[in-house]
């Protein structure tokens, strides 16, 4: 095709489309007709931003702890609300129309956290406590300040505490408040050291005993099952039979009590203060746990009130079991075993340090005796131990050594069979040599 020819054909398609016009005025009726019956179901959702910074603590402990320092923040800055959740509200309103308000609030609210601090009214290291509710609200409704600017008013102060584990006589102290619920409780903590919101998460099948002799010295616990932080530690005999007893007692009143039944459940009628239906079990969580512990506390007298001057008492209430254990299993443990069995991180140990179920409990069963509170335990002999460690390492390696066996089976059969070949072989030919 020419160009003449080219140019002629672009000619024309524009006479074509110059020559269609859109009629001005509303659309033909059956257009329009349509147009209608299209639905228009459009929805604006609204996120909740108290509910937000909530699923984001799946502890039941620390989102009580969390929410009630985020709502001292609030009325501190005086933004409207009736309650916690519409001041959340407000707060992030103002925080996403005028970032720079929201952050002088907040840097007002922690220099008077600060000036707390210097008064000695609050340790300092708790300060970084009251910014984290903070932050995790605005950062969960997808409010970005300058963090790194805030941060660097906020003293961090020490991270740890000069509170000390209670002592022997304390705990037991402790264990005679009359409430059945307290001695599998605390027994439990003081023997494996776990948290106290653990029972929100332990049922009674996520203990097996473990007999040593005849005897159940021992029990494996795993601790936030089916939790991205579930891992396994042990309980002592002591606490393991307290436990036991706890549940017969449940099992004799009409409970059902299965693998998934709550480990600590709520009182039945009959007991002291007792409410609950014996055959429908509602969990004991930590939160109640730890109401309970500080009820024997002050029915103990362990709690009558700080010394002059101090802003802590001597120690924790639930967290001083933990402290317990820890103290006490260094003076007998392995410290990395120690850390393993309170579910902590050892770093790149993770990868490389990775002990048996046995040596784990072989290692825990020297600690014991210290982590008995009531029962007597006598503790054996540094040649004894020695002994029955030889004895674990002796029977682990024949263990290897019949697996090996077993393994090189099939290679010495056909090891056998070559070697008989190779005989007959050689017989046929002296045979042939000798005609």
């Amino acid at each position: 095709m020419g160009r003449s020819s080219s140019l002629a054909l672009d000619v024309a398609l524009t006479q074509r489309r110059s020559a269609v016009r859109i009629r001005p005025g509303p659309p033909p009726f059956g257009c329009l007709s349509r147009l209608k019956t299209i639905p228009l179901n459009v929805q604006v959702l609204e996120v909740e931003p108290l509910r937000e910074f909530e699923d984001a603590l799946p502890n039941l402990l620390t989102r009580k702890k969390y929410e009630k320092r985020l709502d001292i923040f609030l009325r501190f800055t005086k933004v409207e609300g009736k309650d916690v959740k519409e001041r959340a509200r407000s707060f992030v309103k103002l925080a996403k129309s005028d970032p720079q308000s929201a952050t002088i609030l907040i840097n007002d609210y922690m220099r008077s956290q600060r000036e707390r601090a210097e008064r000695k009214e609050i340790s300092e290291a708790t300060l970084p406590g009251y910014f984290k509710p903070i932050r995790l609200l605005l950062e969960m409704n997808d409010v970005v300040l300058n963090w790194r600017k805030i941060s660097r008013r906020i003293p961090q102060g020490s991270h740890f505490a000069h509170d000390r584990p209670p002592l022997p006589e304390e705990v037991k102290i402790i264990l005679g408040y009359p409430d059945r619920r307290m001695r599998p409780a605390v027994l439990a903590m003081v023997s494996s050291g776990i948290r106290v919101g653990a029972f929100d998460y332990l049922n009674v099948g996520h203990i097996e005993p473990i007999e040593t002799d005849g005897e159940v010295r021992a029990a494996r616990m795993k601790v936030y099952a089916g939790e991205k932080e579930e891992y396994s530690t042990f309980i002592s005999g002591e606490a393991y039979r307290a436990i036991s007893e706890y549940l017969a007692y449940r099992k004799s009143v009409g409970e059902r009590v299965g693998s998934d039944s709550p480990l600590i459940r709520d009182l039945v009628s009959g007991d002291r203060m007792g409410r609950g239906e014996p055959h429908l079990p509602k969990r004991c969580n930590g939160i109640q746990i730890s109401n309970l512990i500080q009820d024997a506390l002050k029915a103990g007298n362990l709690r009558t009130g700080l010394k002059a001057g101090s802003r802590r008492y001597d120690f924790q209430a639930a967290h001083g079991f933990r402290k317990y254990f820890k103290t006490v299993c260094e003076r007998r443990m392995k410290s990395l075993n120690v850390e393993l069995l309170l579910g902590h991180s050892v770093g790149l140990g993770d990868n490389y340090y990775r002990p048996t179920v046995d040596e784990l409990l072989q290692d825990y069963l020297q600690a014991i005796p210290d982590l008995t509170i009531l029962e007597t335990v006598k503790p054996e002999s540094e040649s004894i131990l020695e002994l029955k460690r030889r004895v674990g390492e002796l029977e682990r390696q024949n263990q290897e050594y019949a697996e090996a066996v077993e393994q090189m089976g099939p290679l010495l059969r056909q090891q056998k069979e070559i070697l008989t070949l190779i005989h007959r072989l050689e017989e046929d030919a002296l045979q042939k040599l000798s005609k």
